[in-house]
């Protein structure tokens, strides 16, 4: 049977915690700060995804820090399963 799943997006501007609790998780930096996902740097429009595979959850907590406050955008978008 093949399951049912919506796209969540959020847009992150300040540091914060993303419970991902999801299958696929993507992050896009729009804004013109540095962010730091995990430890993981991503400069100006860089991304990033970690994918499940077959039936996974990601249960990750992702500490998503911008390094300056002139410009910080992130887009998070998540695969979830209804």
């Amino acid at each position: 049977m093949k399951k049912k799943y919506v796209w969540e997006t959020i847009t992150v501007s300040e540091s914060q915690t993303i419970t991902s609790n999801c299958a696929d998780i993507y992050f896009f930096n729009v804004g013109s700060d540095t962010v730091l996902v995990n430890g993981v740097p991503l400069q100006t429009n860089d991304a990033m995804s970690d994918p499940a595979f077959g039936d996974e959850i990601n249960v990750t907590q992702y500490q998503c820090v911008f390094t300056t406050t002139s410009n910080p955008i992130l887009f998070v978008k998540r695969k979830k399963y209804s």
